[in-house]
């Protein structure tokens, strides 16, 4: 027996299919998923490859992340430390 899972009508035992399937979904965690020892880059990174970038397009995306997020000055903070700084 041969068992075959799609997601979106894709395989997702194919590469190239999971990577189609990636941009079509997101992450929705059930409970709070910050970790408290890592910043906000080391964050958006965690995310970022778990959409499946790497390399110089994680890289571009995360810096992209910080500035549309308005979070540049906040990139180094680890999570611990900023809960404090909300209002």
């Amino acid at each position: 027996m041969i068992l075959v899972i799609f997601a979106l009508g894709q395989d997702v035992t194919d590469s190239n299919d999971m990577t189609e399937i990636r941009t079509m979904t997101g992450v929705c965690p059930q409970e709070n998923i910050v970790i408290e020892e890592l910043s906000v880059q080391e964050h958006l990174c965690v995310f970022g490859m778990i959409k499946g970038l790497s390399g110089d397009h994680l890289e571009k995306e995360v810096g992209s992340g910080q500035t549309n997020r308005h979070v540049v000055g906040w990139v180094v903070q680890k999570s611990r430390c900023m809960s404090v700084h909300v209002t």
